[in-house]
């Protein structure tokens, strides 16, 4: 039983998941995302629903790319703690391009928007539109 069969036009969007980030507890904003002992705390992955995982083939620990305006190579958490039809990641990642230009740091402003937000004139975090592959 997939999340389609409770959403079914979902999947049929070019981008059909929402990515959000949040706060982690190994570093602040992209402070410390250098540090070797803080790395071990918490490792940069994606968080997807088991019912999503399923659907696009992903199991833990599978190599993903997630993009949008640009692409992020990371490894997959699959995991209940996320609710279907969304995915996420730690904010703060510092962007690691490899030679092709894909992230392979975990950066989450690589799939944001350059336009600003209107209020507080930053960029748009928790409005990005993604899709997942295995990489």
């Amino acid at each position: 039983m997939g999340i389609s069969q409770f959403f079914p036009k979902v999947y049929q969007y070019k981008y059909p998941l929402q990515c959000i980030t949040w706060k982690g507890r190994n570093r602040t904003n992209s402070m410390y995302a250098n540090h070797p002992w803080l790395k071990e705390v918490a490792e940069q992955v994606l968080w997807i629903n088991p019912a999503d995982a399923e659907a696009w083939g992903i199991k833990k620990g599978d190599s993903i790319k997630i993009y949008d305006r640009g692409t992020i190579m990371i490894p997959a958490e699959v995991t209940p703690r996320i609710m279907p039809g969304v995915v996420a990641m730690q904010a703060g990642a510092w962007y690691q391009p490899n030679k092709d230009g894909i992230d392979t740091g975990g950066c989450a402003n690589v799939l944001t928007s350059q336009r600003i937000t209107p209020l507080a004139k930053g960029n748009a975090h928790q409005t990005m539109l993604v899709e997942v592959q295995k990489a």
